[in-house]
């Protein structure tokens, strides 16, 4: 059986020129920092996180650890793969 995929990967990080706003989750950043998305592969967000680099937002959202594994579990709970990247990087591999 081939499980869905959640794809972990950051969307903005320090150097970005989009500003400091997203409102498409109302948050802020400050330079430096890393946001990122965890999606599941209809495209729906199950978990976001801004961290202060990219390995700690890896963390954050569970590909290195068990945070955020709750809500994984609630959208997929015959189970699921977390996968780094984004389903277009997928496709390059």
């Amino acid at each position: 059986m081939t499980l869905p995929k959640i794809y972990v990967y950051p969307v903005w990080a320090k150097g970005d020129v989009r500003g400091v706003a997203d409102p498409t989750v109302g948050v802020e950043y400050t330079p430096g920092e890393v946001y990122g998305e965890a999606c599941a592969q209809g495209g729906v967000v199950l978990n976001h996180h801004i961290s202060s680099n990219l390995d700690w937002l890896r963390f954050d959202l569970g590909l290195t650890s068990t945070r955020g594994h709750d809500k994984y579990r609630a959208y997929y709970p015959d189970g699921y793969e977390l996968v780094a990247g984004t389903p277009a990087e997928e496709g390059k591999r």
